[in-house]
């Protein structure tokens, strides 16, 4: 081999792909500087299909249960856990995930807290009958093992013969958590490993109601529920196949508002909601535009129907008054509900002019002009 062929192959050694297609499709003679014309064409498409072996062979070794993972059908109780061999390496352990655990604050109380809001209704709204409630339940779920638990694994692990264990979490493929009380039932549900982690959960209305009704006699006592599914192999004759088993615990809250009283918040709506009775604007220029002479006084009575009959409300105007007042009401109505308007006018005489009743619809104004009952803007009958 020449020189010249010597330097082709140095040139080609970037790509030993590239180098051996060369030289199998004859060009290892050829003179100095001139390079294999298909060369870096071959040496592109050695390295994309040598990515793609690659890459399909460990997918393949991923999904195949012939890889390393836990022997679900060899599980054993260690050191109040569980544990799991490898199927292929005697060293490697996994460890299933501890019971969950209310977290504690820092002055040692449980770090629950419970909000409920419920609506008991009003006699003005006329829904004193009505109630209802719901409620936001806010937990922190701690999951940890206890001290010196892989400590105490190892050691019972080596005394079996196993030099150097090595410890792992067992693979959790779902996890469903459910808050049940009584026959109310709130669930949550997470794709991965639930390693534990603050909570809140806004709770149905059942259960809300029931919780309102049962902590005003005392403490309760909610159950959450985890239920896992565990991934792994079992042994099926020669062969590992994929398997699961479930993996399902359960955890006692007691409620003691007594005990615990910053844990909880009730809230009334009834009492926190801005009372919304009917009102109604009255209007009357008459003073400002001295549009009738020798008044005295301008009398505005508006009364409406509500639960059990009638609601009667007045508002009067005299010089210096302001010409824009409210009448409230201390009951709720529906305005669509025809309502009676009178106005009494009295002059600086003495004398009093009482108008008759005007029934009105749908309007939260009322325009006096003139103190006279019958230019009461509206489109009703007496």
């Amino acid at each position: 081999m020449t020189a010249d062929t010597m330097k082709i192959k140095e040139r080609s050694a970037r790509s030993c792909f590239a180098a051996w297609m060369c030289t199998a499709w004859g060009y290892e003679d050829m003179p100095a500087g001139q390079y294999c014309p298909t060369k870096q064409k071959m040496h592109t498409a050695c390295l994309v299909a040598a990515f793609i072996c690659c890459l399909v062979l460990t997918v393949f070794m991923l999904q195949s249960p012939s890889m390393a993972a836990p022997a679900l059908d060899r599980c054993m109780n260690a050191v109040q856990t569980r544990i799991c061999p490898d199927n292929r390496d005697r060293s490697m352990w996994y460890i299933f995930p501890p019971a969950p655990e209310i977290a504690l604050k820092e002055d040692g109380t449980p770090d629950y807290h419970l909000s409920l809001y419920h609506y008991a209704g009003r006699k003005g709204t006329g829904d004193e009958e009505k109630f209802w409630a719901k409620g936001i339940f806010t937990l922190n779920i701690v999951r940890k093992h206890q001290r010196n638990t892989v400590v105490s694994i190892r050691k019972l692990l080596m005394r079996r013969g196993i030099k150097k264990p090595k410890l792992r979490s067992i693979p959790i493929s779902t996890a469903n958590i459910k808050l049940v009380f009584g026959s109310s039932v709130t669930q949550y549900t997470s794709g991965t490993r639930w390693a534990g982690s603050v909570l809140t959960l806004p709770l149905a209305q059942d259960m809300a109601m029931v919780l309102a009704n049962a902590l005003g006699k005392g403490p309760a006592n909610l159950t959450l529920m985890l239920d896992e599914t565990v991934n792994g192999v079992k042994r099926n004759g020669k062969d590992w196949e994929e398997a699961t088993i479930p993996l399902s615990r359960s955890l006692s809250i007691k409620l003691d508002p007594g005990r615990f009283p910053s844990n909880f918040s009730r809230t009334p709506l009834e009492r926190e909601m801005d009372m919304a009775y009917t009102s109604i604007e009255v209007r009357s220029y008459d003073f400002q535009e001295q549009a009738v002479p020798d008044l005295y006084s301008e009398t505005v009575e508006v009364a409406i129907k509500v639960p059990g009959g009638r609601e009667v409300k007045a508002v009067q105007f005299r010089q210096g008054s302001e010409p824009v007042q409210t009448i409230r009401f201390s009951r709720a109505a529906d305005l669509d509900i025809p309502y009676r308007v009178r106005v009494t006018c009295v002059l600086n005489d003495g004398r009093t002019i009482e108008g008759p009743w005007i029934e009105k619809r749908g309007e939260a104004f009322i325009d006096i002009h003139k103190c006279q009952a019958r230019n009461i803007s509206d489109n009703s009958t007496q």
